[in-house]
This record gives C-alpha cells, structure tokens and sequence, in this order.
C-alpha cells in the first residue's frame, strides 16, 4: 500500500493491533461521548475510524498517507486532510470535543506546539486534549488527557 499511495512504510508497521496506546486512545475518547473529534497526525486513521462521533476530521502532512486514509476509511464518515494545526484553524465549526495529537509531537520542537495550539484555542473551543508521551528509559508510553475548556 505505501507503494502505490507513496507514503512512508512504517506506517504499514505501526498498525492499531500492535500498538496498544492506540486502544486507550480509542477507549479515552470514546468515554468523553464527542460530538466533533480532531486528530492532528491521523496517519491511515486507525484511531479516528475507531472513535464514535458524528464529526471526525484526520490532519496529517503527508500527503500520500492522507490518500491512503481516505481511501481506506471511504465508509467510516470520516474527512481527511493535507496539512496540520492551520488545517485546523480552518475548519468550519467552532468547538473541538477531542483533539488528539499522539505519537509525533516529538518531532516537533515543544515551544512550537505551545504556539500553535495557543493559536488554535483563539479560533475553536476545544474541550479536551489528548497527548502521548513516550519514556524512553522507561519504555512506556503515557496517554494525557487535559480538560481545556469544559
């Protein structure tokens, strides 16, 4: 697939079977009952085509990935998009029940993730947001649920 979609393989790799913070992802969400969810880095959308909401919108930045999404996930009500948190900006309503951001944010320096979701949080009301952290001495990986405006 990431042949014919030009997308990177390990994508292929990282399926929702083997990773299990994607199942407590799923599971976190899902127990917020949302109206509206946002995934910014949704990859194939294996999170978002799991999570139960009316609305439910995957941005990532490569573009191959978002084809195979889509094609993928054609059944699942779910939109995807090229881009990233000014995809978001953009989008046509004003609330974000659950804004997941899991397993790229360490390829983003923190100060601008703080920037862009301040920005963010200017345009929509999000209510809550997911984020992953992942200890490498450790070896665990921590799912953060923050409640940003209930």
């Amino acid at each position: 697939m990431y042949l014919v979609f030009g997308f990177d393989k390990w994508h292929v790799r990282e399926t929702y079977e083997f990773r299990p913070y994607k199942k407590v992802v799923v599971r976190t969400v899902n127990q917020l009952h949302p109206c509206v969810v946002v995934e910014i880095g949704c990859g194939l959308g294996e999170i978002l085509s799991k999570v139960d909401a009316g609305v439910k919108v995957g941005v990532d930045t490569d573009r191959g990935v978002v084809r195979a999404a889509r094609w993928l996930n054609w059944h699942k009500h779910t939109s995807f998009l090229d881009g990233s948190f000014n995809a978001v900006k953009d989008l046509p309503f004003d609330q974000i029940d659950a804004l997941i951001m899991v397993n790229w944010l360490h390829n983003v320096a923190e100060e601008r993730v703080r920037t862009e979701l301040s920005q963010l949080s200017q345009r929509k009301k999000i209510r809550y947001l997911l984020q992953m952290k992942y200890s490498v001495t450790r070896r665990t990986t921590d799912i953060t649920t923050i409640s940003v405006g209930v």
